[in-house]
């Protein structure tokens, strides 16, 4: 008996376009084809409004962070101090992330969580969802929340706690405390200009001098 040819083995594995028994296969895959297209839609915009969602809570957070009392001595700390204050590096980063230099805040934040920071962890978590690095941000959740793997089913216990004393605090004191991103703006900008690479480098004094002023 003959083996059959290539030619027949791909016309009996070909998928028929035609009617079968009363299935119309042309209609089914495009049936599918527009499933897929609706699933990939509803997708797209769930992470549009996870984005959305940890921008604004982002914001929030780092606005919490440098409007805070003791916001002022803890970054004029990091700018003068002989050791690396790492309440100082956490506001230090929401200011670069309040002023336009996510990348700078993102280093910023990982040094002040590699130190055990945990709102530096969370601001990590906000930062990588909101550009759609998923594992990224689950790493940084399970930091904040003292988790490892196996443990993404469920968020942390305290995991709403954080923006909600943000939330109050704001409600409280609004975004006027004596360090504000507008207030220190032009000097971010001024760092920015003066880095060597893509990343600011440490506050100097001349920062320091303007948050005493400010102060």
């Amino acid at each position: 008996m003959t083996p059959p040819g290539i030619d027949d083995l791909l016309a009996d594995a070909a998928v028929p376009t035609t009617p079968v028994h009363g299935f119309d296969v042309g209609v089914a895959l495009r049936r599918l084809a527009a499933d897929a297209a609706r699933n990939r839609q509803t997708r797209e915009a769930l992470q549009g409004r996870q984005a959305r969602k940890a921008r604004q809570m982002l914001d929030m957070v780092s606005r919490w962070t440098v409007t805070r009392p003791e916001a002022p001595a803890q970054l004029e700390d990091l700018a003068v101090g002989d050791r690396v204050n790492v309440d100082g590096v956490l506001v230090f980063a929401c200011l670069l992330r309040l002023t336009g230099y996510p990348d700078s805040a993102q280093f910023w934040w990982q040094l002040a969580a590699g130190a055990g920071n945990r709102i530096a962890a969370y601001c990590l978590h906000l930062h990588h969802v909101q550009r759609d690095e998923q594992s990224r941000a689950w790493l940084w959740l399970e930091q904040f929340s003292g988790t490892s793997g196996g443990h993404r089913a469920s968020l942390p216990p305290d995991y709403y706690g954080l923006p909600e004393k943000a939330r109050q605090f704001i409600r409280e004191h609004g975004t006027t405390g004596p360090l504000t991103a507008e207030g220190l703006k032009d000097e971010i900008h001024r760092l920015a200009a003066a880095a060597s690479g893509t990343i600011i480098g440490r506050p100097d004094n001349r920062l320091a001098r303007r948050i005493t002023d400010l102060a």
